[in-house]
């Protein structure tokens, strides 16, 4: 979702697209460490 987010606000030139690949990794490496720390600290609470 967030490289189709990405990709839909890229410009026409090289640069944007480069900007927006660089943004899209980081946004997406970014939500897997929440997202794990969330289901970490519901699987905690739940004792398994």
């Amino acid at each position: 979702i967030v490289a189709c987010m990405e990709g839909l606000r890229v410009g026409g030139s090289a640069e944007s697209l480069g900007a927006h690949t660089t943004a899209s990794v980081v946004k997406a490496i970014f939500l897997v460490i929440v997202m794990d720390g969330l289901f970490a600290m519901f699987f905690a609470s739940i004792n398994m």
